[in-house]
């Protein structure tokens, strides 16, 4: 008895492997075999392509080729990350066809494949434009299989737009979701060992103050750290010492549609070969945004030489391009970046411990309203 449950078992087994081959293969007679390109022309069109429809669950997004630089329509045409530009571009020109399979669109959804125009649709529809409006290309990729013998391939159910049968290819393309995905998202990407202090001025007038005297200490120092306490955790004063030399956007707007004018943060950080940087904290409803500005200050500089440290061309030449980049515009932050920036001496410190010190220290004082200079407002 057991022995025919057993065969029964597999015979169900091998009937439901039947069922799944039949949704994803087909019959591949008269249809053109594995290795040649998806679309073949495309390579040598790749040119002509100046804008570039992506859509996902419904939502598109739009980008465009002006003067040179890519840049996303839906974000006021703020600059796209390059290399996604790229890897789409050059992706979908290389996949590769491997093998065959539906061409029955009852059959779509399984793979992954369906349009992506619908608001549950897993899949994401990309159509590329020249200059005249014209279709260079166009296509849905579905569902990924990654490839565990090469980094650099996957392979993806793919359909080209106007041809109902769906191949399997390899190579690598982009499945961007979000508008998000498309910008350029850094926005400051300083080395660290190049900052050389950081201020942080609160709406009360109390200043955080970070720094260390060179750019061969790897460690931040916490200034005005009263008698009787420590740093709790070093993390927190690193944070502050890099978090406006180093950070990436949420999001992006224009300057003039986010509201400075209330109570926010100001901070400065500047480094040893005489760059230095301000950002202010605003809000575009409920969600935190900063401004930028930049400037090179020859009193910055140390005259200690490193390879991080860049020369006064360099980075005079490094204020140019940041300034140009970011006239004009206001850089969502990520809550983490926010919190960072609202900490004061007294969030990071504790006292130090009792067997140390020989007795417990009195309570943290408040901190004195600082003004003017001292609370880092001079810095331009």
């Amino acid at each position: 008895m057991r022995q025919y449950r057993t065969l029964a078992i597999l015979a169900v087994l091998v009937i439901a492997a039947g069922a799944a081959a039949f949704f994803v293969q087909r019959d591949d007679s008269g249809i053109a075999g594995s290795g040649d390109r998806l679309l073949p022309r495309l390579l040598d069109r790749l040119g002509e392509v100046v804008r570039i429809e992506s859509t996902h669950q419904g939502d598109k997004v739009v980008l465009e080729l002006v003067d040179g630089i890519w840049s996303v329509t839906d974000r006021h045409g703020y600059p796209a990350e390059a290399a996604e530009v790229r890897g789409l571009l050059v992706g979908a020109a290389e996949l590769v066809r491997v093998e065959p399979k539906t061409a029955r669109p009852e059959h779509y959804e399984r793979l992954e494949i369906e349009d992506p125009a619908g608001a549950e649709s897993q899949s994401f529809g990309y159509v590329l434009e020249n200059a005249q409006g014209e279709t260079v290309a166009s296509l849905v990729v579905g569902k990924r299989r990654f490839v565990a013998t090469a980094a650099d391939v996957d392979e993806y159910f793919v359909r080209v737009n106007g041809d109902p049968r769906v191949w399997l290819v390899s190579g690598k393309i982009p499945r961007n979701r979000r508008v998000l995905d498309w910008l350029r998202r850094e926005v400051t990407k300083l080395d660290q060992t190049r900052v050389a202090r950081a201020a942080v001025t609160h709406p009360d007038g109390t200043v955080v103050r970070v720094g260390k005297s060179s750019p061969r200490e790897a460690d931040f120092i916490l200034e005005d750290v009263p008698e009787g306490y420590e740093v709790e955790e070093p993390f927190s004063v690193h944070a502050i010492g890099t978090a406006v030399a180093t950070f990436t956007l949420n999001d992006v707007a224009p300057v003039d549609e986010v509201d400075f004018e209330g109570d926010g943060i100001e901070a400065v950080a500047e480094t040893f070969d005489g760059v230095r940087l301000a950002a202010r904290t605003g809000a575009l409803g409920d969600r935190p945004f900063v401004r930028m500005d930049v400037e090179f200050d020859p009193a910055l500089v140390s005259g200690e030489t490193t390879d991080s440290l860049l020369d006064e061309e360099a980075a005079r030449a490094e204020v140019e391009r940041l300034s140009r980049r970011w006239e004009g515009w206001a850089f969502e932050i990520s809550g983490y970046t926010l919190d960072n920036l609202q900490k004061k001496v007294v969030d990071m410190v504790k006292p130090v411990a009792e067997e140390a010190t020989g007795s417990a220290p009195d309570a943290l004082p408040a901190p004195a309203p600082v003004t003017g200079s001292e609370a880092g407002t001079d810095s331009g």
